[in-house]
C-alpha cells in the first residue's frame, strides 16, 4: 500500500508484511509492505510488540537484504538469518540484520522475548555459527544442527547462540518462550548421539534422573528442548 516501507517487488521471492482491522464485522487492509532483496527472502516468524512494533525473522540468499542499525553489513554464506523491526505503521526499519556463518542457516521459528530481545531457531550446515561465550555446545557435531540464538533489543548484539545436536541430522521446527524467556524447542533428529540430559546414575549404576525417552528409535526422531 502507498507509503509503507517498500512498496515494489524486489525479485525471485520476497517476505510481505500485511495488518488488517477485524475488529466486529470490519475486514479491512491498514497496510502491507514488502520486504526482501533480490534473490530468495521468507519467513520463519513474526510478533507484535507492546507499541505495536513489527518483529519478523526468517532466512534470505540476497546479498541486497535491507540492513538498519545491522551486527553485519554483507551476507555470510548461502542463506543467512534475518532480523528485522519495522516500526508499528510499516514505514520504517527500526532495525535489520543478517545473522549466520559461512553455509547455510535456516530460521523455522521465531518468537519475542518478554525483555523486546528476539529468539530465533532453526537449522545450520554453517562450521562458524556465531556462537556466544559460554555456549552449550560451540561446533557443528553433523551435517545440520539445530541452533538457538536471542538478539538484543537494540538488534546489535547476539546476547546468546549455540548449537545443538548429534553426528547425523537435526533440525528444530517449532519454538515457545515462556515469560521468563525460556526458550521450548521442537524438531528432529537422526542422530543416535543427540544430547540427553538430564541424565544421572547411582551406586551400581542406578538411574537416579534420566529424560523421558533417551534411546534412538531409528529414522527421524522427535527431540524436544528446553
Amino acid at each position: 500500500t502507498p507509503g509503507t516501507y517498500d512498496v515494489d517487488y524486489n525479485d525471485a521471492r520476497d517476505v510481505f508484511i500485511s495488518k488488517f482491522d477485524v475488529t466486529g464485522s470490519k475486514r479491512e487492509l491498514i497496510f502491507s509492505t514488502f520486504l526482501g532483496g533480490g534473490a530468495i527472502d521468507y519467513p520463519a516468524g513474526l510478533s507484535v510488540g507492546e507499541s505495536g512494533s513489527i518483529y519478523v525473522a526468517g532466512s534470505t540468499n540476497s546479498a541486497d537484504f535491507p540492513l538498519y542499525q545491522s551486527i553485519g553489513t554483507s551476507i555470510n554464506g548461502g542463506y543467512d538469518i534475518f532480523v528485522t523491526k519495522l516500526t508499528s505503521d510499516g514505514k520504517s526499519l527500526v532495525y535489520s540484520t543478517y545473522v549466520g556463518g559461512n553455509k547455510d542457516d535456516i530460521a523455522t521459528a521465531a518468537k519475542l522475548a518478554t525483555d523486546k530481545g528476539v529468539f530465533v531457531t532453526g537449522y545450520t550446515t554453517s562450521t562458524n555459527f556465531p556462537v556466544t561465550g559460554g555456549a552449550y555446545q560451540s561446533k557443528l557435531k553433523g551435517r545440520e544442527d539445530i541452533f538457538i540464538l536471542k538478539l538484543s533489543s537494540s538488534g546489535k548484539t547476539i546476547e546468546q547462540a549455540t548449537y545443538i545436536g548429534g553426528s547425523d541430522d537435526d533440525r528444530a521446527y517449532a519454538m515457545a518462550v515462556s515469560v521468563a524467556n525460556t526458550a521450548f524447542i521442537v524438531g528432529a533428529t537422526k542422530s543416535g548421539d543427540f544430547p540427553m540430559v538430564p541424565y544421572r546414575t547411582g551406586t551400581g549404576g542406578r538411574i537416579l534422573d534420566s529424560p523421558y525417552d533417551r534411546t534412538y528409535n531409528g529414522g527421524w526422531d522427535v527431540a524436544v528442548i528446553k
